[in-house]
């Protein structure tokens, strides 16, 4: 736990959710393991068969890790198991797996519990999922005062989906007040310097440069439906 509060203090440097970062992060090594030897194991390979493979999301992430190495064979051999394991599964419906479910955001987002019995995920989902459960155990520790103070701050709030697993999962921890405050904070700051960009454009100036990379960063975490939004 030391090592993951070190990178969390690490993350918390940069503004943005730190969830977020550490899970992209996390995502991407679990890939460039598999690409680079971990796909060559028995054990990962029997795993990912019975999980049925990777979500769409991973899939096109290794890609990118892939293309970004110019790991060409690494991805052919990836690719080639994965694409077998496809084809076995139409093959035989016997050994057809349930459909792949992204991570904790499939059962706890929006505060909804968990579902009952074990449902296949993909393996770089679940990576993630024990780096943003670790991150929010850290965040909601209320005796530690130097993460309380920072996730009060507005520059490292939250995202939507991750200050909802957060409230859903411990409503009661005295952090969560700090969690909703930070995240409040951020909207106001983000719909200001929106506003800025309207008056700006209306009087017939340039909207300061640094509203649409701040947009371009960080609404988007704000503008994702989350299952509690659902009708």
């Amino acid at each position: 736990m030391y090592v993951i509060r070190i990178e969390a203090f690490d993350d918390l440097e940069h503004p943005g959710c730190p969830i977020c970062r550490t899970c992209a992060r996390v995502g991407r090594e679990w890939l460039r393991g598999l690409l680079q030897n971990d796909i060559g194991d028995s054990t990962v390979r029997t795993s990912i068969a019975d999980r049925g493979g990777l979500c769409g999301n991973h899939v096109r992430v290794l890609v990118d890790v892939a293309t970004e190495d110019r790991d060409t064979l690494g991805l052919a051999l990836v690719l080639e198991f994965l694409l077998n394991v496809a084809k076995r599964s139409l093959l035989n419906p016997a050994q057809r797996p349930k459909p792949l479910l992204r991570g904790w955001s499939r059962l706890r987002r929006g505060g909804a519990p968990p579902r009952a019995g074990p449902e296949p995920s993909c393996g770089a989902c679940e990576a993630e999922d024990r780096r943003a459960d670790a991150y929010l155990a850290l965040f909601m520790d209320p005796s530690d005062p130097q993460m309380r103070a920072l996730v009060d701050d507005p520059r490292h709030a939250l995202c939507r989906d991750h200050l909802a697993q957060a409230l859903g999962t411990a409503a009661d921890n005295p952090n969560t007040r700090l969690l909703k405050l930070a995240a409040t904070r951020k909207l106001d700051l983000l719909l200001a310097q929106i506003g800025d960009s309207i008056r700006a454009h209306r009087v017939g100036s340039d909207a300061p440069s640094s509203v649409h990379d701040v947009l371009r960063r960080q609404a988007p975490d704000w503008l994702t439906r989350t299952r509690a939004d659902e009708p």
